[in-house]
């Protein structure tokens, strides 16, 4: 048994907001990665001297696993997937695709907020939106990435950094 997965899987079994996962989920998928390709380096000397097991790799997919219905913030679970996603486990599939529409769900929900609230702002006089070579501006709702990037530069300019 190996000091280093014992912790990590340690904290994973306890972990249950994000800072929890901080520098742990990241070392549980490089120690999943290493246990399905032997030659792999993360670039850290501790994970790379690590005989990463068979069962080792499941010990800690099933930490990963239990730890997943602990906190539904899209940060959370993302630490989590991540971590998952280099297992190279097929049976996997389902949790990515519950996964998948409930966050696409959620994405959709707050994108509509973040519309709604550059909508009001731009009601009220704020400049809010990018304006076109033509001088106007097109905004829509489906426009993620647009309203994402519009939200950050108005909320910048008021002093509010948002990090991703």
């Amino acid at each position: 048994m190996s000091e280093l997965i014992d912790k990590i899987v340690a904290q994973l079994n306890s972990a249950s907001t994000v800072e929890d996962l901080d520098g742990c989920a990241w070392v549980a998928g490089d120690l999943l990665e290493k246990a399905h390709s032997q030659n792999y380096l993360s670039g850290f000397e501790y994970i790379d001297r690590e005989e990463v097991s068979e069962a080792d790799a499941q010990r800690i997919q099933t930490a990963l696993l239990e730890a997943l219905p602990r906190n539904s913030d899209g940060k959370f679970v993302g630490c989590i997937l991540s971590a998952l996603s280099v297992s190279q486990d097929k049976s996997l599939k389902r949790v990515y695709e519950e996964n998948l529409v409930q966050h696409l769900r959620k994405l959709k929900a707050s994108n509509s907020a973040v519309y709604s609230a550059l909508q009001g702002l731009d009601t009220l006089g704020e400049s809010v939106y990018e304006i076109n070579p033509g001088g106007g501006s097109s905004q829509s709702l489906i426009d993620v990435d647009k309203n994402i990037r519009q939200a950050h530069k108005y909320l910048q300019a008021l002093g509010i950094v948002e990090p991703w």
